[in-house]
């Protein structure tokens, strides 16, 4: 108990702020959308290099401009899931897939 009473009055921690506590500094808006374009930008570039780079170098092309002609290339991945959920939305039938923005943050 002694043990107990020297631990709580002498040597306790310093107790934690309180909950409540407004934390003083704070970062602007325009800050704060940069680094998540800077987020945004790097899991891009990671998904390009994982995704099209890969299956580029099997062989495959990719190029956003697909759907023209003398243009002998597929759809990106994400242009592909848009388009299979947009014709699927067409056919009735009652599947849908969500690419989760159709304006990513640029």
């Amino acid at each position: 108990m002694v043990a107990l009473i020297i631990y709580l009055f002498v040597q306790a921690p310093v107790p934690l702020p309180e909950e409540n506590a407004v934390a003083s500094e704070t970062i602007s808006i325009k800050t704060f959308f940069q680094l998540v374009a800077a987020g945004n930008g790097i899991a891009r570039t990671l998904w390009a290099r994982e995704t099209v780079g890969m299956r580029e170098k099997a062989g495959l092309k990719f190029d956003k401009n697909w759907r023209d002609k003398g243009i002998q290339a597929g759809p990106f991945p994400t242009l592909f899931l848009r388009e299979a959920a947009t014709s699927l939305e067409k056919n009735g039938i009652r599947l849908s897939l969500f690419l989760g923005s159709d304006f990513p943050i640029n």
